[in-house]
Formats: structure tokens, sequence, C-alpha cells
């Protein structure tokens, strides 16, 4: 005869080994302190927290070195590093199926992190100006095609379903092209910024259209083919027409994915449908409670509460003033072309019903296996099974956070000899810092970087 004693504790160490498998797949120790250093102004030494923990597996652990590289100027590394992001993102897709089964049964967190489309598209846009602001005009180009390619096939994937439309990635393909002198494929770009931006992209400033019919009237496109009028005034010139400076201004961190509990009510009428039939019935009414409004429960019996796990990102605002660069002793704005807490905000909000619906299938299974347990092993048992699923269950908060809160750009036509120029954020001289000025031969362009991480920062945490 089996000892029921013997039994519980084969369960508390199934409990620890499955809690234990739970833990090694989170994100990893070298992230809070690499971000503690990126909140410091240290990116090398956000680098080196980062290295002390490598996980070379890991798509994400290469987007964030390939990130931290570029910032301390090792670029040509971190196009290295994007590359092997975006090799083991493509391998995922045919070496998933057991890592889905055990992710069924466990937690998300299991699963091997695969960059959602917004990532793999800043990848992209990352490693073109690599090669620009490296004045590698060929390997930028390079990254523009491979960059459009993959547009299409992620539009393709989303069809008629939502799609992250992120500015800067179509202006650094659209300014590898036009600064390579290839105007048809510059325009191509341009305009497609418009077409998948619709209205919003009639907010852009006005040297994008300015640049569009210059580049339109070089390959004779008539103006009225193209989608914005041209603005005309005091706008940069096209390849050939002098010296343009292109400067990209990021600041602050992305806000992070945080993990919050959700109680799902489960109806006496609904106890004995098995997890299949019953986890989308689940799923409404987690997504309504989730949404501010829950189900009118009066007079119905509940059978059990259902705790979940689900990530979220803080909603609130970004205390960010405008970026400028001063020409001649004028400040020029710069603009925004990409606001990437409200990008991930978009994604998680559009992944939000699969999240769910998977995290009660999930729930509603362990909810089943401790009832079972507890019917063949005593009320010990069962609890050992319980906190089992309890310590198991997180949330899914990985994502690349040493992206910047906000990019903003700007084109400006310089002087001869001009190798470096003033930036600054808001109204705040003091602030300012000197953004040096990469020449690419032969094409009349000058490419740029400059990220401020205290002072935002400051302001992204000190925000209430």
């Amino acid at each position: 005869m089996r000892c029921p004693l013997a039994k519980q504790k084969r369960w508390a160490a199934a409990a620890l080994l499955l809690a234990a498998a739970a833990g090694c797949a989170t994100y990893g120790g070298g992230i809070r302190p690499m971000l503690d250093q990126l909140a410091r102004g240290d990116p090398s030494e956000a680098l080196s927290e980062l290295e002390r923990s490598p996980r070379e597996d890991d798509a994400l652990y290469h987007l964030e070195r390939g990130m931290l590289l570029r910032l301390v100027g090792r670029l040509r590394e971190s196009s290295l590093a994007f590359d092997e992001a975006d090799r083991i993102s493509e391998d995922l897709y045919t070496k998933s199926v057991s890592q889905e089964a055990a992710a069924l049964a466990v937690s998300d967190r299991l699963r091997s992190y695969r960059p959602p489309a917004y990532e793999r598209l800043l990848a992209r846009h990352y490693q073109i100006r690599n090669y620009l602001e490296e004045g590698d005009g060929e390997g930028a180009l390079v990254e523009a095609r491979r960059c459009e390619q993959l547009l299409n096939e992620l539009q393709d994937e989303a069809g008629e379903g939502p799609f992250p439309w992120i500015p800067a990635v179509y202006l650094g393909a659209a300014l590898a092209h036009e600064s390579a002198g290839r105007a048809d494929d510059a325009l191509r770009l341009y305009r497609r910024l418009f077409a998948d931006g619709g209205e919003a992209a009639r907010q852009l400033p006005p040297w994008i259209p300015s640049r569009m019919h210059r580049l339109a009237r070089r390959v004779g496109v008539a103006p009225e083919e193209l989608p914005v009028p041209d603005p005309g005034g005091d706008v940069p010139p096209s390849v050939g027409d002098g010296r343009t400076a292109v400067i990209w201004l990021e600041r602050g961190l992305i806000p992070e994915r945080a993990e919050f509990r959700l109680r799902v009510p489960i109806l006496e009428s609904e106890a004995r449908l098995d997890p299949v039939r019953l986890g989308p019935i689940a799923t409404q009414r987690a997504l309504g409670i989730h949404a501010g409004f829950g189900p009118d429960l009066a007079g119905l019996e509940i059978s059990y509460w259902l705790e979940i796990a689900l990530p979220r990102i803080d909603p609130r605002p970004l205390a960010m003033d405008p970026s400028w660069v001063v020409v001649q002793g004028e400040r020029r704005d710069a603009a925004v072309v990409a606001e990437l807490g409200r990008t991930a905000g978009e994604h998680l909000d559009s992944e939000m019903p699969s999240i769910v619906l998977r995290t009660l299938v999930r729930a509603l299974i362990k909810y089943g296996a401790t009832r079972g347990v507890e019917k063949k092993t005593g009320e010990i048992g069962g609890i050992l099974a319980n906190v089992l699923g309890a310590a198991s269950e997180r949330a899914e908060t990985r994502m690349w956070l040493s992206l910047p809160g906000r990019i903003d750009v700007i084109a400006i036509d310089l002087g001869e000899g001009d190798d470096s120029l003033p930036v600054g954020w808001g109204g705040r001289p003091e602030g300012s810092r000197q953004v040096e000025l990469k020449d690419l031969p032969g094409s009349g362009f000058s490419f740029g970087s400059c990220r401020d991480l205290i002072a935002a920062v400051a302001d992204q945490r000190g925000a209430t």
C-alpha cells in the first residue's frame, strides 16, 4: 500500500521543480542592473551588466546588446547583434512545438522570446542608421531593402489586422535610398509612409512632403500623383542640391510591462464545461473586467474564482518637450517620428484577447488538476498543487527595454565644414550637447544621432 505522505512529498517536489522551471524563464538577472545604469546615463556599464548574464540563444538578449553596443559607438558589432536576434526569431517559427506545449501547461515565460513586429522593424531601422553613421552607404542600402521586405511580410501576416506604423522606420529606409541617389526607391518609400499612415501621416513635418516633391520632379512624377501638396518654404535640399544633415534625437526609455492579477468568476452552470469550451466564455468575461466593466452577477451562483496574471504597460504620458538643433544661432525643432510607449501599448492591446484566452485555458487546466489531486491525495496534496499553479503562473512581461521612449528627427541644410551641432531637449539649454556628424561620401548627406537618458528618465520615473 502506498503511503499518502509519500504521494504528498512527490507533489511537493514536482511543485518546486516546475516553479523553478518557470523562474528560469524570467528575463534574467542582468536586466534590472542594466536599466539602472542606463538611467544614470552610463551605457558602457549597462553593457557590462548585461554581458554578465549572456543568453546566446535568446533573441531579446541580442536586441538589448545591439542597442547598448550602438550607444557606446560599436556600430558594426551592434548590427551583428541585431542580425543574430533576427536569425533566432526566424528559427523559432520552426522549433517551438515542445515549448508551446510547456507554455500551455505552466507559463508563457517558458516560451523563447519572439520579438513582436514593432521590435523587428526597429532593429532593422537601427541597422540602417548604424551603417549611415559609419559612412557605409552600400551597407545601409542592403538594410533598407531588408527593412522594406520585412514591412511587406509583416503586412501580409497582419492582413486586415493592426500593423505597427512607425514613421521612423519608413524614413530611415527612404533616406538611405535618397542619400545613395536612388530617387525612385526613396520616393516609393516616402509615398508608402503616407499610404500606410493615412491621416496620421499628414501631421508629419513639412520637409517630408517637400522632399517627396523634389524627388518627384527628378524622376518625372506629376505633383498631382503625390498624396500631399508641396508646402514649399525654406526646407532642406534633395540629393545634388547641397549638403543635408539628418539628425536623430532620442530620449528616455520605453515604459516597462508590469504584471497585475485579475479574478474571473466561473458560474455554477459552467463548472462542468471542459477548458476548451469554457475558455472563450471566460475570456470575454475577463476582457470586460479588464476594460473596466464586469458581468452582472446578481442572482447567479459562482462555483469558483480564477486568478490569472496578465501584463500591462503604464499608460501615463511621458513628460517630454520638443528636441531641437541649433543651426547658425537659430533653434530648429525636430519632429516626433516614433512614440514607442504608445506603439508597445497598442501591440499589447492587440495581443490581449489571445493572451487572456491562453492564460485562462491554462488556469482552468491547473484548476482541474488541483481538484483531481485533492480527490486522490487529500487536502494537503490539493494545497500543494494549488501552490504549484500560483507559483508557476506569471505574466509575460519581457520586452526590449533599452529602446528610447521617443524618437525625433530633423533634416537641415548645412554649409560646408559643419561637423557637429548643438542639440538639446525642451527649455533646458544647460542640457544641450554636441552631436557629431558623419559624412556619407559622395552623397551630399551627413548623419548623426544623440540619446538623452538622464533627464528624460528622471521625468519618466517622477511623473505621477
